[in-house]
C-alpha cells in the first residue's frame, strides 16, 4: 500500500519543515570510503530493524505516526527512515552488510517472518477481509514486523557529500546500541580502513597504549590488534551512531579505563 495525499504548494513557510538529507556541515564520515559507508550503514539498518521489531508498541506507534504525517500534514515532516510505501530492502541490505545473511539481526528477522507466515489466513493475499479474523495480538505482531522492515538508513556519498543518517532519532527512542548487534573485527571493519584510521579508532576508544603499538605495526597486523583490544569495549565509529547520552559517555570511559590496563599485553595480530 502506498500512501498518497494532495501535496500543498511549496512555500517559504513549509519548505523548512523537511530537513535535508545532505549538508555542508562537518562530515563525520570524512575519510571513510564510499563502499564502507554503504556496507556499514546497511549493517546498522538491519540491526535497527531487529531491535525495533522487539518493541512492537513503539514500532506500531511509529508506523501510525508516519501515516498521520501524510494524512494530516501532506507528508511534510522531520527527517525519518520509514518507507511505509512499503519497501523492503533485505536483498540489498544483506548483500552490502558485512554480516550478510549470517548476521544475528537478519537471523532474528527471518525467524520472526517464518513464525508470522504460518499465521496468515488462507487466501489472505486476495481477500483483505481475512485479516478481520486475526486477534489484536497477532495484528500487533504483523504491524511491528512490517514497520521494522520499512526502516531504511543506508547512507551514500554523491558529489563529495555524505547523506545524513536517518537512524539517529529512532535509535535513541528505542535504546539502541550497535554493539549489541555488531562487533568490529579485522575482516568486517578495520581491514577496510587506512592505517592512520585504525590508530585513530583506538585513540577514539580511549585505548591510547594500543593505538601507539598499532602505529608501529603493518596495516594488517594493526587491524587484528584493533580487533583484539576493541572486543571488550562498547566503541562504535562516530559516523555510525547518534549523539551519546551522558550515561553512555561515562560507561564508555569506564570501559576504556579498564581495557587500558591490558595495553601492555601483546595482542594476537591474526
Amino acid at each position: 500500500m502506498r500512501l498518497k495525499t494532495d501535496m500543498p504548494e511549496e512555500t517559504d513557510e513549509n519548505r523548512s519543515v523537511t530537513m535535508p538529507f545532505t549538508s555542508r556541515q562537518a562530515d563525520a564520515a570524512e575519510g571513510i570510503s564510499g563502499p564502507l559507508l554503504t556496507r556499514m550503514s546497511s549493517e546498522r539498518t538491519l540491526a535497527v530493524q531487529a531491535a525495533l521489531m522487539r518493541q512492537p508498541e513503539k514500532a506500531v506507534a511509529l508506523m501510525v505516526w508516519r501515516m498521520c504525517t501524510c494524512v494530516f500534514s501532506g507528508c511534510l515532516t522531520t527527517t525519518h527512515p520509514f518507507r511505509i510505501s512499503l519497501t523492503v530492502s533485505h536483498g540489498s541490505l544483506t548483500e552490502n552488510a558485512p554480516s550478510g545473511k549470517g548476521g544475528a539481526a537478519f537471523d532474528i528477522l527471518m525467524t520472526e517472518q517464518a513464525r508470522l507466515a504460518a499465521l496468515l489466513p488462507a487466501g489472505w493475499e486476495k481477500d483483505f477481509t481475512t485479516f478481520f479474523t486475526l486477534s489484536g495480538e497477532v495484528l500487533m505482531s504483523f504491524m511491528a514486523f512490517c514497520t521494522a522492515c520499512a526502516v531504511d538508513g543506508v547512507q551514500t556519498r554523491e558529489m563529495g557529500h555524505t547523506s545524513r543518517s536517518t537512524l539517529d532519532t529512532v535509535e535513541a527512542a528505542i535504546g539502541f546500541h550497535l554493539r549489541d548487534w555488531w562487533q568490529p573485527t579485522k575482516d568486517n571493519y578495520f581491514g577496510s580502513l587506512k592505517h592512520p584510521q585504525i590508530v585513530a579508532s583506538l585513540k577514539e576508544a580511549g585505548l591510547t597504549g594500543a593505538a601507539g603499538d598499532a602505529a608501529k605495526m603493518k596495516k594488517g597486523d594493526a587491524a587484528g590488534h584493533a580487533e583484539h583490544f576493541m572486543q571488550h569495549t562498547r566503541w562504535v565509529p562516530v559516523w555510525l551512531k547518534g549523539p551519546e547520552s551522558v550515561a553512555e559517555v561515562d560507561a564508555d570511559e569506564a570501559a576504556s579505563e579498564t581495557d587500558n590496563t591490558d595495553d601492555d599485553t601483546p595482542a594476537d595480530a591474526a
